[in-house]
C-alpha cells in the first residue's frame, strides 16, 4: 500500500495513516537492507567484486545503510 491511497476529505493523511505508511516504509527498507547484504556476500563468494551489479549494490546498501541509522539515532 503506497502513501496516497489513504487521504481524507481534505486531501490529508491522518496521523494513524502516517504512522502506518512510516512502519511500512521502515520495514520496506530494513527488507532491502537484508537482501542487499545476501546478494553482495553471494557476488563476493563468486568472486565477482569488480561488477557494476556488486558496485551498484554496495552503493544502494550504504544508502539504506545511511537511512537506517539516522532513524536509530532519533529513536525510531
Amino acid at each position: 500500500m503506497w502513501y496516497d491511497k489513504n487521504k481524507n476529505a481534505e486531501g490529508n493523511v491522518t496521523e494513524e495513516e502516517r504512522l502506518k505508511a512510516y512502519d511500512e516504509m521502515k520495514a520496506w527498507i530494513e527488507n532491502e537492507y537484508e537482501t542487499l547484504t545476501e546478494k553482495l556476500a553471494a557476488l563476493k563468494a563468486a568472486e565477482k567484486t569488480r561488477t557494476v551489479t556488486y558496485r551498484e549494490s554496495l552503493g544502494r546498501k550504504c544508502y539504506y545503510k545511511g537511512i537506517l541509522e539516522i532513524y536509530e539515532k532519533f529513536g525510531l
